[in-house]
């Protein structure tokens, strides 16, 4: 029974395997590769899950853990990412609401300060201002009057101090300066100047009368443009600076006061004031985040949040100092409502699904009775089903499975009788054809030895065919290279005629270029005569002269000194008649030289002449010869190429018989070769027959024990 279900589950996989191969008809390309890129992407996310899930582990388990494990995983992640989630952002809150509640606290601070600082600006301009500082010995004690109305107005101001340019000084309280005294040499004086009508503020400093610490504002007093003197205002700088120490910011937070340099105005370190100053990077850092900011930096060798903001009247810094780790803490308040919000709602989703996964394993185990009842052969299972989830259609499955193995089942049992049946009667086919193969293997023997011979006949034929191609073959290669013999012969035939042409022109303008040359010079030769006539008449001319020149000297001679300017004038033409006779010898001689070498040229060029038409004659001679080798070459070119045609067919007929008297040996030696293999084939076959006869025999074993296992099964 277990051997039919095996082979029952390798067809129902092979018919599988057969339908997913095979695609649909009418099913388009396009979709056919769609289908298989997903199957691709599906297979490779399969694989990676795999990897990192493990699957093993959890198939090992029941469904109940397969689904209570993961699920609870699942919510333990989300749970734990959740309260981190929520405790860097509740930390990052509380950061900034510390952050915001400092930089509150110091703006409240410094509009404190800006607000006594420009109390005290208003103070020192009206004074700058007040007529009665412009004489100081008229109106000295209505400036003391008027400084100690001020003074008891406010508690925190300490003195109040004119200077004039003529450096008298008036101060409130009273305080006797030493004499000589020059207020105009006090750097509150001197910044008051530079000032130009405006408040300005010094750094704190310890002041000279009481001791203190004090920071001034002083401002010019100014007249029609002209420094009247300097009016100062000097502030106590300890309710600062006790505001400053006795400020708080979260639980160990403190506030420092820097002045323009970077150093402590107020520190609650610092006792004094200018005692120390801020690191020097720190302090830069700041000055590069403008007039306000925050940040993190190293003080005192710990972590902190430092805030600050500039006082834009003095420019000095209020800043203040936290300790990075107290916000860590407020931060670390809100991890424990967190994590137990977590842990409860992880035990609330184990319960819940603890639940839920019960109720659907209780529906499992009847699937599973219903499977092992199934298995042992009771095809009569039908389970109820009750809904239209996922369990309740596999239930109807498991139904559907049930019947159709029973209706399987009954057609098995059909088809086994039938194929008892048909084995028998294959039983006796086996042995009809059994006889008639013994028959055709006889006939084939025969036409197999005809066909031996036919070919060994035919290889015969084929080697002095064989033979005969070789000598053609041979014939044709050197008709060829004869042919190709008298082509280069032909070729350099006519390029020698072409010569002898180009040659023949050549003589001829040759000899007209002579006759040219010949008839110049026979002109030369003649203006050569013509110009001695010319240099004879100059000869005789020049004799002539020189005899005047003679005849003119004897005649100044004869005038005395009367004659003495023509004597000169003759004698330099008697030298220039004898400079031209002897110029005009020398240019006879050069054209007599010339008239020679003339008639040597005429001479030589009329045997030139007579030389260039006897080489004429010659090459009309050797070029009417090289007219008759080319005709007669190309006559035998012709020839030739004539004969070697006719070797070339001659080949390709001799060729072409040979590649019929293959044919013919290859078709007999095939036909051998087939007859061989038709026997081998016939003798295969009645022994395949004589197998078949025994697979027959036991097919009708196998369809017996078949029906003997369908019986086990209740259908």
């Amino acid at each position: 029974m277990k051997q039919v279900k095996q082979s029952m589950g390798k067809d129902r996989k092979d018919a599988t395997r057969e339908g997913d191969s095979k695609p649909a008809a009418g099913a388009h390309p396009s979709s056919d590769k769609r289908s298989g890129r997903f199957a691709v992407i599906k297979n490779r996310m399969t694989r990676g899950l795999k990897k990192k899930l493990p699957l093993r582990s959890l198939q090992s388990r029941s469904i109940r853990g397969q689904l209570l494990v993961p699920m609870i995983t699942l919510v333990v992640i989300i749970g734990l990412a959740g309260g981190i989630v929520s405790y860097f952002i509740g930390a990052r809150m509380t950061t900034q609401a510390l952050i915001r509640s400092t930089a509150a606290q110091l703006q409240s601070t410094n509009t404190n300060f800006e607000t006594y600082f420009a109390d005290a600006q208003s103070v020192v301009r009206q004074f700058a201002i007040n007529k009665m500082l412009n004489d100081v010995s008229q109106n000295e004690e209505q400036i003391h009057d008027a400084f100690q109305n001020v003074l008891s107005s406010n508690d925190k101001y300490q003195a109040l101090t004119f200077g004039s340019a003529n450096k008298e000084v008036i101060r409130s309280p009273l305080y006797f300066f030493p004499e000589g005294y020059d207020p105009t040499k006090e750097a509150w004086y001197q910044s008051g100047i530079r000032g130009e009508g405006k408040s300005v503020w010094t750094n704190p400093y310890e002041d000279t009368v009481t001791k203190q610490n004090v920071v001034s504002v002083s401002q010019a007093v100014m007249n029609h443009g002209e420094v009247r003197g300097v009016v100062k205002l000097d502030l106590f700088i300890l309710s600062i600076v006790n505001q400053v120490k006795h400020a708080r910011f979260g639980q160990t937070g403190y506030a420092v006061l820097l002045d323009r340099s970077g150093k402590y105005i107020a520190s609650p370190g610092k006792e004094r004031t200018g005692s120390g100053r801020l690191d020097q990077s720190v302090f830069d850092q700041m000055k590069k985040m403008g007039t306000s900011g925050q940040f993190y930096t190293k003080i005192g060798g710990q972590q902190k949040l430092l805030c600050f903001q500039t006082n834009k009247t003095t420019g000095w810094t209020l800043a203040g100092v936290i300790d990075k780790s107290e916000i860590s803490n407020q931060a670390n308040v809100i991890a424990l409502p967190s994590a137990i919000t977590v842990i409860l709602i992880i035990l609330a989703v184990v319960l819940i699904s603890s639940v839920l996964v019960r109720q659907v394993t209780g529906r499992l185990g009847h699937l599973q009775e219903a499977a092992k009842r199934i298995e042992e052969g009771d095809l009569t299972v039908s389970l109820p089903v009750k809904g239209s989830d996922e369990i309740e259609k596999l239930t109807g499955s498991i139904n559907k499975m049930a019947a159709v193995n029973r209706e399987v089942f009954r057609k098995l049992s059909e088809v086994a009788r039938e194929l008892s049946g048909a084995a028998q009667t294959l039983v006796a086919s086996v042995e009809e054809n059994t006889a008639s193969s013994n028959e055709i293997s006889a006939t084939v023997t025969q036409i197999a030895t005809g066909a031996t011979s036919q070919a060994s006949a035919l290889d015969h034929s084929q080697s002095s065919l064989d033979s005969l191609v070789k000598q053609v073959k041979r014939m044709d290669q050197e008709s060829r290279e004869v042919l190709h013999g008298a082509n280069e012969m032909d070729a350099t035939s006519k390029g020698g005629s072409r010569q002898m042409k180009h040659l023949s022109k050549q003589s001829d303008a040759s000899t007209r270029t002579t006759g040219q040359i010949i008839a110049a010079v026979t002109d030369l030769q003649k203006h050569a005569k013509e110009i001695s006539k010319i240099i004879d008449v100059l000869d005789s001319i020049a004799r002539r002269t020189n005899l005047l020149s003679l005849n003119a000297s004897i005649e100044a001679a004869h005038a005395g000194e009367n004659g003495r300017g023509f004597a000169v004038v003759a004698s330099e033409i008697r030298k220039l008649a004898g400079q031209t006779g002897q110029s005009l010898k020398e240019v006879t001689a050069t054209v007599r030289m010339m008239t020679e070498g003339m008639a040597q040229a005429v001479s030589l060029c009329e045997e030139t002449s007579g030389l260039i038409r006897d080489q004429g004659t010659a090459v009309s001679d050797t070029s009417h010869a090289f007219d008759q080798i080319e005709a007669t070459v190309a006559k035998n070119v012709s020839g030739i190429r004539r004969i070697t045609d006719a070797i070339r067919k001659t080949q390709d007929n001799i060729e072409e018989i040979s590649q019929g008297t293959q044919t013919i040996a290859s078709t007999s030696e095939e036909t051998a070769a087939s007859t061989e293999e038709v026997s081998a084939s016939v003798e295969q076959q009645t022994a395949s027959m004589e197998e078949l006869s025994k697979l027959a025999t036991g097919l009708g074993q196998q369809a017996q024990r078949m029906e003997d296992a369908i019986r086990h099964f209740k259908i």
